[in-house]
Protein backbone atom coordinates (compact mmCIF):
# COMPACT_ATOMS: atom_id res chain seq x y z
CA UNK A 1 0.00 0.00 0.00
CA UNK A 2 1.39 3.09 -0.77
CA UNK A 3 2.26 5.82 1.88
CA UNK A 4 -0.09 8.13 0.81
CA UNK A 5 -3.32 5.73 1.01
CA UNK A 6 -2.41 4.70 4.95
CA UNK A 7 -4.85 5.70 7.16
CA UNK A 8 -4.01 8.44 9.65
CA UNK A 9 -4.56 6.23 12.59
CA UNK A 10 -1.66 3.99 11.07
CA UNK A 11 0.26 7.40 10.50
CA UNK A 12 0.20 8.09 14.19
CA UNK A 13 0.93 4.72 15.61
CA UNK A 14 4.18 5.48 13.25
CA UNK A 15 4.84 8.22 14.46
CA UNK A 16 4.56 7.07 18.30
CA UNK A 17 6.77 4.10 17.33
CA UNK A 18 9.57 5.96 15.46
CA UNK A 19 9.96 9.28 17.86
CA UNK A 20 9.81 6.27 20.64
CA UNK A 21 12.84 4.89 18.96
CA UNK A 22 14.71 7.79 18.50
CA UNK A 23 14.13 9.68 21.89
CA UNK A 24 15.14 6.37 24.05
CA UNK A 25 14.45 7.81 27.57
CA UNK A 26 11.24 8.08 27.44
CA UNK A 27 10.31 5.84 30.00
CA UNK A 28 10.98 5.45 32.90
CA UNK A 29 7.80 4.76 35.39
CA UNK A 30 5.96 1.60 34.64
CA UNK A 31 4.41 0.60 37.94
CA UNK A 32 5.62 -3.39 38.16
CA UNK A 33 1.73 -4.33 39.53
CA UNK A 34 0.06 -2.27 36.56
CA UNK A 35 -1.77 -0.32 39.31
CA UNK A 36 -2.88 2.99 37.70
CA UNK A 37 -1.44 6.00 38.54
CA UNK A 38 -3.78 9.21 39.50
CA UNK A 39 -2.74 12.45 39.87
CA UNK A 40 -4.35 15.46 41.94
CA UNK A 41 -3.49 18.50 38.58
CA UNK A 42 -3.81 21.50 41.65
CA UNK A 43 -1.37 19.72 44.05
CA UNK A 44 1.38 18.39 42.37
CA UNK A 45 4.94 19.12 44.18
CA UNK A 46 8.02 18.52 42.08
CA UNK A 47 11.34 19.02 43.12
CA UNK A 48 13.75 21.93 41.57
CA UNK A 49 14.94 20.51 39.05
CA UNK A 50 11.71 18.63 38.07
CA UNK A 51 10.24 22.40 38.32
CA UNK A 52 12.71 23.56 35.47
CA UNK A 53 11.99 20.47 33.24
CA UNK A 54 8.11 21.30 33.69
CA UNK A 55 8.36 25.10 32.54
CA UNK A 56 11.17 23.81 29.87
CA UNK A 57 8.21 20.92 28.55
CA UNK A 58 5.08 23.97 29.14
CA UNK A 59 6.82 26.52 26.78
CA UNK A 60 7.05 24.00 23.98
CA UNK A 61 3.49 22.74 24.85
CA UNK A 62 2.49 26.32 24.05
CA UNK A 63 4.71 26.63 21.48
CA UNK A 64 3.12 23.59 19.69
CA UNK A 65 -0.31 24.13 20.79
CA UNK A 66 -0.74 27.93 19.78
CA UNK A 67 1.68 28.34 17.05
CA UNK A 68 2.81 25.27 15.55
CA UNK A 69 -0.43 23.68 15.39
CA UNK A 70 -3.09 23.40 12.67
CA UNK A 71 -6.49 23.46 14.22
CA UNK A 72 -9.72 22.02 12.31
CA UNK A 73 -11.56 25.72 13.58
CA UNK A 74 -15.53 23.92 13.42
CA UNK A 75 -14.61 20.54 15.27
CA UNK A 76 -11.50 22.55 17.38
CA UNK A 77 -9.14 19.76 17.19
CA UNK A 78 -5.74 19.45 16.31
CA UNK A 79 -5.01 18.23 12.56
CA UNK A 80 -1.27 18.29 13.07
CA UNK A 81 1.55 20.81 12.45
CA UNK A 82 3.15 24.25 10.65
CA UNK A 83 5.85 22.81 9.10
CA UNK A 84 7.37 26.08 8.30
CA UNK A 85 6.85 27.26 12.02
CA UNK A 86 8.04 24.13 13.56
CA UNK A 87 11.56 24.67 10.86
CA UNK A 88 11.81 28.56 12.27
CA UNK A 89 11.92 27.41 15.82
CA UNK A 90 13.72 24.11 16.04
CA UNK A 91 15.83 23.95 12.71
CA UNK A 92 19.16 24.77 15.12
CA UNK A 93 18.34 21.87 17.51
CA UNK A 94 20.43 18.67 16.57
CA UNK A 95 17.52 16.13 17.40
CA UNK A 96 15.02 18.23 15.43
CA UNK A 97 16.24 17.15 11.81
CA UNK A 98 15.28 13.52 12.79
CA UNK A 99 12.17 14.60 14.43
CA UNK A 100 11.24 16.32 11.33
CA UNK A 101 11.71 13.26 9.24
CA UNK A 102 9.58 11.31 11.46
CA UNK A 103 6.57 14.03 10.97
CA UNK A 104 7.08 14.06 7.35
CA UNK A 105 6.79 9.97 7.01
CA UNK A 106 3.42 10.28 9.11
CA UNK A 107 1.91 12.84 7.75
CA UNK A 108 2.36 14.92 10.62
CA UNK A 109 2.31 18.03 8.38
CA UNK A 110 -0.52 19.45 7.68
CA UNK A 111 -1.08 22.29 4.61
CA UNK A 112 -2.83 24.88 6.15
CA UNK A 113 -4.01 26.53 2.29
CA UNK A 114 -5.99 23.13 1.89
CA UNK A 115 -9.48 24.81 2.39
CA UNK A 116 -10.29 21.07 2.55
CA UNK A 117 -9.22 20.59 6.24
CA UNK A 118 -10.97 23.52 7.83
CA UNK A 119 -7.30 24.22 9.07
CA UNK A 120 -6.03 27.40 11.07
CA UNK A 121 -3.03 28.27 12.94
CA UNK A 122 -3.04 27.89 16.43
CA UNK A 123 -5.57 26.63 19.63
CA UNK A 124 -5.91 30.48 20.08
CA UNK A 125 -6.20 30.14 23.95
CA UNK A 126 -3.46 32.53 25.10
CA UNK A 127 -1.78 30.35 27.51
CA UNK A 128 -2.34 30.06 31.31
CA UNK A 129 -3.04 33.76 32.45
CA UNK A 130 -4.40 35.44 29.04
CA UNK A 131 -8.08 35.92 28.96
CA UNK A 132 -9.22 34.21 26.16
CA UNK A 133 -10.98 35.39 22.99
CA UNK A 134 -14.44 36.04 22.21
CA UNK A 135 -14.19 32.68 19.66
CA UNK A 136 -13.36 30.33 22.49
CA UNK A 137 -16.09 31.61 24.41
CA UNK A 138 -18.53 31.22 21.81
CA UNK A 139 -17.15 27.77 21.87
CA UNK A 140 -17.49 26.88 25.18
CA UNK A 141 -21.36 27.23 24.90
CA UNK A 142 -21.22 24.52 22.75
CA UNK A 143 -22.25 21.27 24.15
CA UNK A 144 -19.42 18.53 23.33
CA UNK A 145 -20.30 14.90 23.06
CA UNK A 146 -19.62 12.71 25.69
CA UNK A 147 -19.17 9.74 23.96
CA UNK A 148 -16.67 11.67 21.59
CA UNK A 149 -14.94 12.77 24.95
CA UNK A 150 -14.81 9.31 25.94
CA UNK A 151 -13.24 8.66 23.42
CA UNK A 152 -10.55 10.49 23.27
CA UNK A 153 -9.67 9.92 26.71
CA UNK A 154 -9.29 6.10 25.82
CA UNK A 155 -7.35 6.71 24.04
CA UNK A 156 -5.04 8.98 25.26
CA UNK A 157 -4.90 6.73 28.35
CA UNK A 158 -3.96 3.82 26.04
CA UNK A 159 -1.04 5.59 24.19
CA UNK A 160 0.01 7.18 27.51
CA UNK A 161 0.66 3.70 28.20
CA UNK A 162 2.15 2.10 25.18
CA UNK A 163 3.99 5.38 24.12
CA UNK A 164 5.37 6.52 27.29
CA UNK A 165 4.81 3.52 29.74
CA UNK A 166 2.50 5.30 31.60
CA UNK A 167 -0.44 3.28 33.70
CA UNK A 168 -2.67 6.10 34.59
CA UNK A 169 -6.03 6.35 35.58
CA UNK A 170 -9.22 7.65 33.20
CA UNK A 171 -9.20 11.10 35.00
CA UNK A 172 -5.64 11.36 34.67
CA UNK A 173 -5.93 10.74 30.77
CA UNK A 174 -8.60 13.18 30.58
CA UNK A 175 -6.44 15.83 32.82
CA UNK A 176 -3.86 15.94 30.23
CA UNK A 177 -5.86 16.36 27.66
CA UNK A 178 -8.08 18.74 29.17
CA UNK A 179 -5.39 20.84 30.47
CA UNK A 180 -3.64 21.17 27.09
CA UNK A 181 -6.88 21.91 25.16
CA UNK A 182 -7.46 24.30 27.93
CA UNK A 183 -4.04 26.45 27.39
CA UNK A 184 -3.29 25.10 31.08
CA UNK A 185 0.29 23.97 29.56
CA UNK A 186 2.13 24.18 32.82
CA UNK A 187 -0.36 21.85 34.78
CA UNK A 188 -0.49 19.59 31.87
CA UNK A 189 3.50 19.48 32.18
CA UNK A 190 3.99 19.43 35.88
CA UNK A 191 1.71 16.11 35.53
CA UNK A 192 3.60 14.74 32.62
CA UNK A 193 7.14 15.45 34.32
CA UNK A 194 5.43 13.91 37.54
CA UNK A 195 4.64 10.55 36.17
CA UNK A 196 8.38 10.18 35.60
CA UNK A 197 8.92 11.25 31.82
CA UNK A 198 12.54 11.90 31.21
CA UNK A 199 12.90 12.80 27.40
CA UNK A 200 13.62 16.20 25.91
CA UNK A 201 11.10 18.93 26.27
CA UNK A 202 10.90 18.85 22.30
CA UNK A 203 10.02 15.43 21.93
CA UNK A 204 7.93 14.93 25.11
CA UNK A 205 6.06 18.18 23.90
CA UNK A 206 5.41 16.70 20.07
CA UNK A 207 4.57 13.24 20.99
CA UNK A 208 1.73 15.13 23.26
CA UNK A 209 0.46 16.78 20.74
CA UNK A 210 0.22 14.67 17.86
CA UNK A 211 -1.36 12.32 20.28
CA UNK A 212 -4.14 13.99 20.88
CA UNK A 213 -3.99 15.26 17.63
CA UNK A 214 -4.65 11.08 16.63
CA UNK A 215 -7.07 10.77 19.69
CA UNK A 216 -9.45 13.54 18.24
CA UNK A 217 -9.32 12.19 15.01
CA UNK A 218 -9.84 8.59 15.82
CA UNK A 219 -13.23 9.75 17.90
CA UNK A 220 -14.56 12.35 15.07
CA UNK A 221 -14.80 8.99 12.49
CA UNK A 222 -16.72 7.87 15.76
CA UNK A 223 -19.04 10.45 16.91
CA UNK A 224 -20.02 14.03 16.72
CA UNK A 225 -17.99 16.32 18.74
CA UNK A 226 -20.85 18.48 19.06
CA UNK A 227 -24.42 17.61 20.31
Amino acid sequence: MKKEKLSRVLKGLMVFALLFSLLGNIPVRVNAEEQEIDIDFDNIELTAEEELLAEELASELEFLVEEGAIIDEKNDILLGFDEDVLDERYSGKEEYQDIKNTLIASGAFIDKNDPGNGAGNGGGNGGDNDVEPPEIEIMALKKENPKFTAAVNSCIKDNLKSSFGLWVTQFTAEGVVGMIKKGQYKKAAKAIIKLGVKATALGTGIMLVWMVANCEDKALKKHKKWL
